[in-house]
Order: structure tokens, then C-alpha cells, then sequence
């Protein structure tokens, strides 16, 4: 489902956790009325005190995030998405939930469909450089701004260096893409 407009956008927990909805909504590319329902925030709330250190680094990210949604207009829903998603399109991130959606023909923006907007398209024969920052047995291993992995052909001892190199293939998936180069012929780093 694309970008539509209902009366509003629902945005569910791991949306919010994701911490990059309200950059999103700050630069213009989601318009309207935001919500957070009062479950998810309950639910952030508990990750908070959580004994968990990795949750409680999320939960502080969510509340960070909420904190920036509150400020920039969003409203508090009672209730939990899966209840109110008939009535509004649904900021997603969670596969399950996305599968939910789609079962019931509901409205969603997926956020990962968003991210995957912004990675440049690759194509064999393209030159990039890459900085190597670590290997993995004869590879080396660096990731462009966008988060890419590049997978430099026996670039082990390039480690620390920037290289020019040049597309072999690309490995796409939703979540990210995986280059694989080789370094172009007379540049050694």
C-alpha cells in the first residue's frame, strides 16, 4: 500500500522505536495528523526500566521519538493499532503487522519501503569509493553513507584505506543492499 490519506496516521511501536518517524514528519515527507496509541506507549514506558540494557537503550530511543512526535503535534489514541487500524493508515515497520494489514486490505506506509527510496541504484560497472573498515576472511569490508555493505574482493589487507573500486554485482534485499566490487585496476588505496 502506498502513501494515502485517511484522517490520520497511526505511528505503531516499532515505527517509533525505529527512532527516524519524526525526522521524517519534520522534513516533509509524511503530512497530516500523527497518533500513538496509548499501548505502545505504556509498552515504551515498561521498556524504560526494563532489566535488559538493549531494551532499555530502545525504550530510551522511543521516548525520545515520542517526545519529538508530542512536540510536533501528534495525539494520543486509547487503544492499541491492531483495534483503530480500520480507521487510520498505519506507519509500519514490523513484518507481522505488515502481513496483518495487507490479510485486511488496511491502509499502511511501510517504513522500510521508505529507507529502501533513498539507497542509490547500482549496477555492474559503476565506480565507488569505499573506505575498508574490516575483513572477513580474504575481504575487505566497508558500508556506504546510506548503510550499503560493500564486499571488497580480497581486500583483506586494505583494511583502513580508501579505494576506488568498481561493481561486480548487488545483492538486494528489503532491509539493505550488499555490494560486491573489486578494486579498480591501479589504485591500490
Amino acid at each position: 500500500m502506498g502513501f494515502c490519506r485517511k484522517k490520520g496516521k497511526i505511528v505503531e511501536l516499532s515505527a517509533i522505536l525505529d527512532g527516524r518517524v519524526s525526522r521524517l514528519f519534520e522534513l516533509g515527507f509524511i503530512d497530516g495528523p500523527l497518533y500513538i496509541t496509548s499501548e505502545d506507549i505504556r509498552t515504551i514506558e515498561n521498556m524504560e526500566i526494563s532489566e535488559n540494557e538493549h531494551e532499555r537503550e530502545r525504550g530510551k530511543i522511543g521516548k525520545r521519538e515520542i517526545k519529538k512526535l508530542l512536540s510536533r503535534g501528534a495525539k494520543v489514541l486509547r487503544g492499541n493499532t491492531r483495534r483503530l487500524a480500520g480507521k487510520f493508515t498505519v506507519m509500519v515497520k514490523d513484518e507481522n503487522l505488515k502481513e496483518w494489514l495487507e490479510a485486511r486490505n488496511l491502509k499502511y506506509i511501510d517504513l522500510n519501503e521508505i529507507s529502501s527510496l533513498a539507497r542509490p541504484v547500482w549496477i555492474p560497472g559503476d565506480e565507488v569509493l569505499v573506505k575498508v573498515e574490516r575483513w572477513d576472511k580474504k575481504d575487505g569490508i566497508g558500508y556506504l553513507p546510506d548503510g550499503s555493505k560493500v564486499v571488497v574482493k580480497e581486500g583483506k589487507d586494505l583494511v583502513g584505506r580508501k579505494v576506488l573500486c568498481v561493481v561486480d554485482s548487488v545483492l538486494e534485499t528489503p532491509v539493505g543492499n550488499t555490494i560486491f566490487v573489486s578494486v579498480k585496476e591501479g589504485d591500490n588505496g
